[in-house]
């Protein structure tokens, strides 16, 4: 199964962080174009905290938490986020959250299968 019909017909939340963290390893203009199509034709729903000055704590203590590792602004974003949102999962390729990152209350992190 590939991985658009996995999230198909599911709402799609979509960080800021994200999209700051892939504009930064796209390197070149022909994928930073892509990412922008790609945002304008996947339904995404844009994320925002209802209190972004808590969010912002618990994102810091999150980093705190796992400083060791070298976590970024996005991946603790992400699991914060998806800590606040009963029932989310997140759809990521990044290794880390399944070998390394925890939610906070230390369970593993929900992910798209």
């Amino acid at each position: 199964m590939g991985d658009s019909a996995r999230i198909v017909g599911k709402p799609l939340l979509l960080m800021e962080a994200v999209i700051s963290e892939s504009w930064f390893f796209l390197n070149s203009a022909s994928l930073r174009r892509r990412l922008q199509e790609l945002t304008e034709e996947i339904p995404l729903f844009p994320w925002a905290p209802k209190d972004p000055g808590g969010h912002r704590t618990e994102v810091f203590a999150w980093l705190e938490r796992y400083l060791e590792h070298g976590p970024d602004w996005a991946d603790a974003s992400i699991i914060v986020a998806c800590a606040s949102l009963k029932g989310s999962r997140v759809w990521t390729y990044d290794s880390e959250f399944r070998k390394v990152w925890r939610m906070p209350s230390g369970a593993a992190v929900p992910l798209v299968p």
